[in-house]
């Protein structure tokens, strides 16, 4: 995953970044961008099936909010989104489990306040309760390929 350093939302980024500690304990890889504010949400998958919008992947972004994604079919495609996203790894940071769990005490306070607001992010206050146990509310920004 590739996220944004820095914000022009706090309350999101520090509650995003409270799901940290388990998405790299489950083996996710974190890149943060320090030198972007990114907002446009991407994704590729199998390499050729790609998005690019504006839809935060939260129940509230989905069901009310006025956003648009599109879904672009095909390799040429992917291959452009893959390479622009090979770019941005390439500026960014990788955040370590050992690193993250060694922050100072500041930004974890403000972590967990965020995610503390009636219900975090999702309503509730873990990854997977949405309809079907399928909501992730993190703002994903650039391409995850799998």
């Amino acid at each position: 995953m590739l996220l944004p350093g820095k914000t022009d939302s706090n309350l999101v980024f520090y509650a995003s970044r409270s799901y940290y500690d388990e998405l790299l304990s489950a083996g996710v890889k974190i890149y943060e961008r320090q030198d972007a504010l990114l907002h446009a949400k991407t994704a590729i998958i199998d390499g050729v099936w790609s998005t690019i919008g504006s839809t935060n992947l939260d129940w509230l972004s989905i069901e009310h909010n006025q956003e648009i994604n599109a879904v672009i079919l095909g390799q040429d495609f992917g291959s452009q989104m893959k390479s622009m996203f090979e770019k941005d790894i390439g500026d960014s940071r990788l955040v370590t489990l050992d690193a993250w769990r060694k922050r100072s005490i500041g930004p974890r306070i403000k972590e967990f306040a965020a995610d503390y607001f009636p219900g975090g992010l999702t309503g509730e206050n873990t990854l997977s309760d949405g309809p079907n146990g399928a909501s992730l509310c993190l703002p994903f920004s650039q391409p995850v390929d799998t």
